[in-house]
């Protein structure tokens, strides 16, 4: 559709022009308050209208290169490699793109840009008529591409359809905020003057950004709600970014070095049985400084015809150490879809810019802001308790706790806690040792292992038994003043004047003296791996 301006538009954004077309000319007069005369100019209609041709010619062409400069698209007919044929028309501030499979039509987009938002609705169908996802998109925040500090937002609305029938719906949303400062070189990140992304050109700079992704989902089965998850995602990313052509501070041209990266992930799913009662909720969050810390929750409750059953909560926290990197997690790049030579680019890129750099690729990809994270679900990345249990792992210093509840009858009967924990050794001394062995006349561990457990049954509510156990290495001298590897232990069983306890120290590690070791990690472990791989078949479809 082509666009139109009117005499009438014209004039009233140009005041002093008035339009005589019955007398084959355009008078145009403008009045001075303070002289009291006017000035008027006569010039032909001929002249007008190429006027107001030029302007909508001018405003078509704006637009045409917003679509073509921002997400690389042109009029036009290609083979894709699909071997589909896509037909592309872009008119003014309109945009359609049309995919063939033999003939038939199997995908449409079509959309808009209106001042600072870019709007875009997809259709996917099977190869008939019917329609199998259905796709709103509104990007905003492209406007400003010149401040120092911006900020921009994508937002989605994805249906997929079976049979006519609607089995899962996606709303989600992209925000990203970016600030940059010039540098002079890596020694001084203080930064320099610079007023706009222009004086920042080809220069060493400073990067902050900020990406937090949030979706809501819902499944359907046979008509009814059968899963709902709630995603969060968030990476705050410090970069130095050499965006000249040329070797600087010993980094390569277009090139972009990680200063300091957070990241965080939380999830939350609800299952619902054939009679929509909550069949299972449960929840997982994972938050990581690189170079710093760890963090995970997660929780899970199962319930039978609406009656809660078992319930499980678990925390775990590491460190990073010289013996052992902190668990890799998405890079700024890989949440938003952008290669590192094109972030590097010689100007920086607005918030509005980093979002469009994917636009085309995602906007109709379910899946696309958490495929990154299915895939470090898939090979282990985010289960970490479960990893700490199968490798017993003493790289990293870190503490674990796993509780878990049994109900009968909504009325609790069982409960039971177990903790874990790696930490440094205090009295490591400089030579060499091997960690996790026995050890020999003056060797020392890097790690030392503490544990406990805890298990409770009740009675009308009122604790009826319970026992418990706590164990801790230490090192210490013998009597010959060589150091050795001990484990204390302390443990009490019974209620009220029935209560027995006991202690003492055994030579030895802790795992030659407690069977149950690995409890808190490989209870944690099994949990979070079920709620990590229903997550991540969820994402897969998603991207379906």
């Amino acid at each position: 559709m082509s666009a139109s301006v009117s005499p009438v538009s014209l004039i009233a954004t140009n005041p002093g022009i008035s339009a005589y077309e019955s007398v084959g000319s355009v008078r145009t007069a403008s009045g001075s308050a303070s002289s009291g005369s006017s000035d008027t100019v006569t010039i032909s209609a001929q002249a007008y209208r190429k006027q107001i041709e030029s302007q909508i010619e001018s405003e078509r062409a704006s637009t045409t290169n917003s679509w073509t400069s921002l997400f690389g698209l042109e009029s036009g007919t290609t083979t894709l490699e699909n071997g589909n044929t896509q037909v592309v028309t872009i008119d003014g501030a309109k945009m359609e793109i049309r995919e063939y499979a033999g003939g038939v039509l199997v995908r449409k987009e079509t959309g808009q840009i209106a001042a600072d938002r870019v709007t875009k609705d997809i259709e996917e169908y099977d190869g008939t008529v019917a329609l199998t996802q259905k796709t709103h998109v509104e990007l905003t925040g492209i406007d400003d591409t010149s401040s120092t500090e911006t900020m921009a937002t994508l937002r989605r609305d994805v249906t997929w359809y079976e049979g006519g029938q609607v089995v899962r719906e996606l709303h989600d949303g992209m925000r990203v905020e970016a600030a940059y400062k010039k540098l002079s070189d890596l020694e001084n990140l203080s930064g320099m003057e610079a007023k706009t992304l222009e004086d920042m050109i080809s220069c060493l700079t400073l990067d902050t950004t900020h990406a937090d992704y949030t979706a809501s989902i819902i499944e359907y089965s046979g008509g009814k709600v059968s899963q709902t998850a709630n995603v969060r995602q968030g990476v705050d990313s410090t970069n130095v970014t050499n965006r000249s052509d040329r070797r600087v501070s010993g980094m390569d041209g277009h090139t972009s070095r990680v200063v300091s990266q957070a990241d965080s992930l939380s999830i939350d799913l609800v299952n619902y049985d054939a009679s929509g009662e909550v069949l299972r909720e449960a929840s997982f969050t994972d938050e990581v400084e690189q170079g710093g810390t760890l963090k995970q929750s997660m929780s899970v409750s199962w319930y039978d015809q609406g009656n809660l059953v078992r319930a499980s909560q678990g925390s775990l926290t590491m460190e990073a150490s010289e013996g052992g990197a902190l668990p890799r997690r998405a890079t700024l790049f890989e949440v938003l879809e952008i290669s590192e030579k094109k972030y590097s680019a010689d100007k920086p890129l607005a918030a509005g810019e980093l979002l469009a750099a994917g636009f085309q690729e995602t906007a109709g990809d379910g899946g696309a802001f958490v495929d990154d994270a299915a895939d470090d679900m898939a090979v282990g990345g985010y289960d970490v308790a479960g990893n700490l249990a199968a490798t017993r792992s003493m790289d990293n210093p870190y503490e674990v706790s796993f509780a878990s509840q049994t109900y009968r009858d909504g009325e609790l009967v069982a409960a039971s806690r177990d903790t874990e924990e790696v930490r440094k050794n205090l009295l490591l001394k400089s030579g060499g040792f091997q960690t996790g062995k026995g050890l020999t006349e003056d060797e020392f561990p890097a790690m030392l292992r503490s544990s406990s457990h805890e298990e409770l049954s009740y009675e009308d509510g009122v604790v009826s038994a319970q026992g418990q156990v706590s164990m801790r290495e230490f090192v210490q001298k013998d009597d010959r003043g060589v150091y050795g590897l001990y484990t204390h232990y302390k443990g009490e069983a019974g209620v009220g004047v029935n209560a027995e306890s006991l202690s003492g120290t055994r030579t030895g590690s802790l795992e030659d003296l407690d069977s149950d070791a690995d409890a808190a990690t490989s209870g944690m472990g099994d949990e979070v791996g079920l709620v990590l791989d229903d997550s991540r078949e969820l994402f897969r479809r998603l991207a379906s």
